[in-house]
């Protein structure tokens, strides 16, 4: 219930433009001027396509758009709140914006609200409650669906299926997934990126609608066209693998650089997971970028300047050792990239950032590598018994830093 309802939530919108920045741009400077709407499609923006979000802005947009009276912000926030996304977790809060979402007559709200007192999350549980929060989303679902509203048919649909608070009737879900169906069709030719993946994911798994995997490409082409990174990638797999279309390198090639795109604006506007997923991609050295390896530190450095600790502990480690960044492709052609020049000074100031963030493993390396940074900096003030002992430190057999070639240099210096 709460893995769908949190997927609807979040991306009931449509992109009227290509231009990923502007989009940022505009939703904004309508966001700063009390659009509700627009803080909560740039809350949804925010949030790192199949991540968890980490990102603060997620749920003061929720707020901002929930006290200008948005229903389904509020549920959103509750969301926020229930799993500690952008902001602590706090069950019995996560409960206090499920019931102003239902209040306003959110039909998700008080699903959730539901699921909360049949869970017993922030609230003690209540099967009275339950049923009567369940049975006012039915209801608020089925005058929506009435008046066209897709997502409300679906999960109106699910109910008949498989509800014990309203009853099943397997006919009746049969006809509302067709019209959900026809709903999802029509809003995704007004561009709405949500009902395009919806689409193409029951068309790819046949679960409510007829399996269909040429449709499925169809409808994740469109989807990645308004932005979205996942149906791009399922798109490239299509491609790669003959699944409903044929094979074919050069749309690989340009989905590729669609994510590529998309990656980029997100990264520029803060989203670190966005940073680190580019930085990967550039890492493994497709044959359509041009200095890989540098591109990759690029995005690793600015994911760990926004805060990520493991980009910080990853971008020591090949600084440390001088071994090149791992990463991953999208079924494109791989080629090697060289290591990064080993420089232990880098390596430590990169440790200890991520020592601060919390990087356990981070901390035990930084503290290692601290008495090796001090001798080398004495040794290279010609102080010979530093370089004699920096020597035995990289020729020990249980050396966490063991370098026979370093070791050489340093005896070679003394």
């Amino acid at each position: 219930m709460f893995r769908y309802s949190l997927i609807i939530s979040l991306s009931l919108f449509s992109f009227q433009s290509f231009s990923y920045q502007s989009i940022f741009d505009r939703l904004q400077s309508e966001c700063d001027n009390g659009n509700a709407d627009s803080c909560y499609e740039l809350a949804d923006l925010y949030i790192p396509e199949r991540k968890k979000n980490e990102n603060p802005l997620v749920p003061e947009l929720f707020k901002k758009a929930c006290d200008l009276e948005h229903a389904r912000a509020c549920g959103s926030l509750g969301q926020a709140y229930l799993w500690g996304l952008g902001i602590d977790a706090d069950r019995a809060q996560s409960v206090v914006y499920f019931q102003i979402a239902c209040d306003k007559n959110d039909w998700l709200g008080c699903s959730d609200l539901g699921y909360a007192y049949f869970a017993g999350w922030g609230v003690a549980k209540d099967k009275e409650k339950e049923s009567q929060y369940y049975k006012k989303s039915h209801k608020l679902k089925e005058n929506e669906c009435e008046q066209g509203d897709a997502h409300a048919c679906y999960s109106l649909a699910n109910n008949f299926l498989h509800s014990r608070h309203v009853g099943t009737d397997p006919e009746k879900s049969k006809t509302l997934y067709q019209r959900s169906e026809q709903i999802f069709i029509s809003e995704c030719a007004q561009k709405k990126i949500l009902s395009c993946k919806y689409l193409a994911d029951n068309y790819l798994q046949g679960n409510q609608f007829s399996k269909n995997l040429t449709k499925s490409v169809k409808y994740y082409s469109k989807a990645c066209e308004l932005g979205d990174t996942n149906s791009c990638e399922q798109v490239i797999t299509a491609y790669a693998r003959g699944n409903g279309v044929e094979i074919d390198r050069d749309k690989i090639h340009f989905y590729r650089s669609k994510v590529i795109s998309i990656y980029e604006t997100d990264c520029n506007n803060k989203i670190a997971q966005s940073c680190i997923d580019l930085a990967k991609i550039h890492a493994k050295g497709s044959n359509t970028f041009e200095n890989g390896t540098k591109a990759a530190v690029k995005f690793f450095n600015r994911a760990c300047v926004l805060g990520k600790a493991d980009s910080c502990s990853k971008l020591a480690s090949a600084y440390q050792h001088g071994s090149p960044l791992d990463g991953y492709d999208l079924y494109g052609k791989i080629n090697s990239l060289p290591s990064l020049k080993q420089n232990i000074y880098l390596a430590l100031d990169l440790h200890e950032k991520a020592c601060d963030l919390g990087n356990k493993r981070s901390c035990k390396y930084g503290k290692d590598l601290k008495p090796i940074v001090s001798l080398d900096t004495a040794c290279g003030d010609m102080n010979f018994n530093a370089c004699v002992q920096l020597g035995d430190k990289y020729n020990k057999r249980d050396a966490r830093v063991k370098d026979r070639n370093r070791a050489l240099q340093y005896y070679e210096t003394a």
